[in-house]
């Protein structure tokens, strides 16, 4: 169900790879692609990712990308991004 019924046509999209089913507990690598619509981003906006909060999903880190829960961005046009973790924003 989408977020607004506003213009859908001109809204984002957003997919995950890849699909399926896992096991739980295992280890496994997703990617996730934003596509931006018509509108884009705006200089000072963002985009927000969400996760149940009840999980055994360990804590996103982007410094170490041979260690586990490596997480990593980037934009398509060359822009410079700001990743994070905040466990309860």
């Amino acid at each position: 169900m989408p977020h607004s019924t506003y213009l859908p046509e001109k809204m984002g999209s957003a997919s995950v790879t890849p699909g399926g089913s896992f096991e739980a507990g295992s280890f496994q690598e997703f990617t996730l692609t934003y596509t931006a619509g018509y509108f884009g981003i705006d200089d000072t906006g963002s985009l927000k990712i969400v996760h149940r909060f009840a999980s055994d999903m360990g804590k996103p880190q982007f410094d170490k990308p041979d260690a586990a829960n490596y997480v990593t961005a980037e934009a398509t046009n060359g822009a410079v991004l700001h990743i994070e973790y905040d466990m309860k924003r």
